[in-house]
């Protein structure tokens, strides 16, 4: 991969430091967006098969110039990955993001599933009681 000119100019001290509003780029496509509330989030522009698309990279924490060096450091793989993943395997990473996500769900939905069948102690008093109980009660017993 080309090395990208200009990566990795944006420091700690720029993205603690920016107004709301602003928009400072790290360079291959990173670049910072500063609500007006003050968050912080990090987002990467490319295009892939002709369109231009904006991945979230997660929310930088300003909290502190250490902390916001940090969240920095930590979204520069991600972009990393992310480019690589446009450039030498010609995959879009939102849709791999969206697949990752769906087949997490049906994960979770098919454990869930199964938890919702398992024998449980009270299944089967249930059970029992459904099938042995109520056939012996009479009006009688009900009152």
């Amino acid at each position: 991969m080309a090395r990208v000119r200009g990566k990795e100019q944006l420091t700690a001290l720029t993205v603690f430091k920016a107004k709301a509003g602003a928009l400072p780029a790290d360079g291959g496509g990173l670049f910072v967006k500063i609500s007006e509330a003050g968050t912080c989030r990090a987002t990467l522009r490319y295009t892939c098969a002709g369109q231009r698309r904006e991945l979230g990279l997660g929310v930088l924490d300003r909290g502190s110039l250490a902390q916001t060096g940090a969240s920095l450091t930590a979204v520069r793989p991600a972009a990393g990955e992310a480019r690589r993943q446009v450039d030498v395997l010609g995959v879009d990473p939102i849709d791999t993001k969206r697949a990752e996500a769906k087949a997490a769900a049906d994960a979770k939905a098919a454990k869930a599933h199964v938890k919702a069948k398992a024998c449980t102690l009270a299944r089967h008093a249930r059970a029992y009681h459904a099938r042995v109980v109520e056939k012996k009660r009479t009006p009688k017993h009900s009152k």
